[in-house]
């Protein structure tokens, strides 16, 4: 994936334009990839034939990370796959016990956790592990030293580097500065983290307390590429110019029609009471699935489209305007929705309502 600019971190592989096992020349298209600005084609650097694709079109790839590979047939290619499993490493070699022990070196002693010094006024960590912390921007604070007396060494620094999650430069950089916090888990290819998901360290710890969990009523779709500076584009317009209200128009002569019938209609019905805004709170609700990009939340990199259509009503009360939610709107009929609606209004106006 060719680096394009110092601010991409990745880019979405839009379309395959060559396919396995066909044959390309140094500089035919390969494939076309989209970045947050714009579209670009990704040449092959090479003659030769197509021996495989490591990624599939919609996935987000790292810059600078393989995306195919052009060879000759039968050539393997396993080991230029960024996405196959590491070989498992060989087992330690035990080490001879000498006759009489050595003097313990702060940078070999036994890996045994050891707590750090009760008094803590002076972090123990030896000029090796100091200095790989700071390249690797790795806290020595936040770790407990395996040395003598809890000294912490180069080995204590090497495991936190090789525990954490693997992301991108620029998000390690943010987050090195402490700013920022990361999720467990990235957006990116096989969870790599960028600098999207970072959260600024104010906020993340008020937010990991309850982090919403998406069911089954909601579908995410994440927001990547030009759409999202699009989405982006779009926000800072609405905050920063005027707009335009636009009105529009309906012929309700059919719907109070209706209203007249049902107001007429048998008192066993339970229909009489059935107001404009029920009916109008009944045709919303049976609209919004058939247009589910309207049903639909955007987070600012995530749209969540809700399967259900949960909708909000406005009711006057004392203490000001309240907008209570009928839940599930769809699945009930106009009498439970006017029933619903009427509990709801009551509940506002006498104060009662639940905060939910």
């Amino acid at each position: 994936m060719p680096k394009q600019g110092n601010s991409v971190e990745s880019c979405i592989i839009v379309s395959w334009k060559k396919a396995v096992g066909e044959t390309v020349e140094a500089g035919d298209i390969v494939c076309e990839v989209e970045t947050d600005k714009a579209l670009i084609e990704v040449e092959s650097p090479a003659a030769g034939t197509l021996l495989a694709h490591f990624f599939a079109e919609g996935d987000e790839v790292p810059v600078m990370t393989n995306i195919a590979a052009v060879g000759q047939p039968g050539e393997a290619v396993d080991n230029l796959n960024p996405n196959a499993a590491a070989a498992p490493e060989p087992a330690a070699q035990p080490t001879p016990v000498a006759d009489a022990a050595p003097p313990v070196e702060p940078e070999t002693a036994a890996p045994v956790a050891a707590p750090p010094p009760a008094n803590g006024d002076r972090l123990k960590i030896s000029p090796r592990a100091k200095a790989l912390a700071g390249r690797k921007q790795v806290a020595p604070e936040n770790l407990s030293g395996s040395g003598p007396g809890g000294r912490i060494i180069e080995r204590d620094v090497q495991a936190a580097i090789e525990a954490r999650p693997a992301m991108t430069p620029l998000a390690r950089t943010m987050l090195g500065s402490g700013e920022f916090a990361a999720p467990p888990r990235g957006s990116g290819v096989r969870g790599r983290i960028t600098k999207d998901d970072l959260t600024p360290a104010a906020t993340a710890a008020a937010t990991a307390a309850a982090p919403p969990t998406p069911g089954d009523d909601i579908e995410i779709i994440p927001v990547k590429g030009v759409r999202k500076v699009i989405a982006e584009r779009m926000l800072e317009s609405l905050q920063t110019t005027a707009q335009l209200t636009l009105n529009s128009f309906a012929d309700a002569r059919a719907l109070q029609a209706y209203r007249k019938q049902l107001k007429a209609s048998d008192p066993a019905l339970g229909l009489q009471a059935i107001t404009l805004n029920d009916l109008i709170l009944l045709a919303v609700s049976r609209t919004l699935p058939q247009f589910p990009d309207l049903n639909a939340l955007f987070t600012g990199t995530e749209i969540h489209r809700y399967r259900r259509v949960h909708l909000g009503m406005a009711v006057d009360t004392p203490r000001g305007l309240m907008v209570p939610t009928l839940r599930a709107a769809d699945t009930l009929s106009l009498k439970q929705l006017a029933a619903e609606a009427k509990r709801l209004a009551a509940a506002c106006q006498s104060g009662k309502i639940a905060p939910d």
